[in-house]
């Protein structure tokens, strides 16, 4: 599991134990919202990195990563990549792709570059 991720007042975190990802406040630390993928989605959903961004958030799990937009609190897209993520200022994505391996993960050395403008 990576760190959490924090924009504005929001801290996003994975609860691994209830597969879901949190936003919650950075005051008092209280639940705001939650999303998990859902059934069939990811059946070994392992959340790996979070990155929070103007209006989405980012998580991989162990199969992809999912942008869920923050006001409506749903999926809109996933990529079929997991990996290490970070965005950029000008709007990047960048997922440092992993390989599951015995007792973790590695890094393939591949990066995945996108455009989110």
């Amino acid at each position: 599991m990576g760190p959490p991720s924090v924009a504005g007042e929001v801290l996003y975190v994975v609860n691994q134990s209830l597969m879901r990802l949190e936003a919650r406040s950075v005051a008092d630390g209280h639940l705001l919202w939650q999303w998990s993928p859902g059934e069939g989605l990811d059946d070994s959903f392992k959340f790996g990195s979070i990155v929070a961004a103007d209006n989405l958030v980012f998580v991989s799990s162990a199969q992809q990563v999912y942008a869920i937009d923050i006001e409506k609190r749903s999926r809109v897209w996933s990529y079929p990549v997991p990996g290490l993520l970070s965005v950029s200022a000008s709007g990047i994505l960048y997922i440092v792709r992993l390989a599951e391996v015995s007792g973790g993960y590695l890094h393939e050395g591949k990066v995945v570059a996108i455009n989110l403008k």
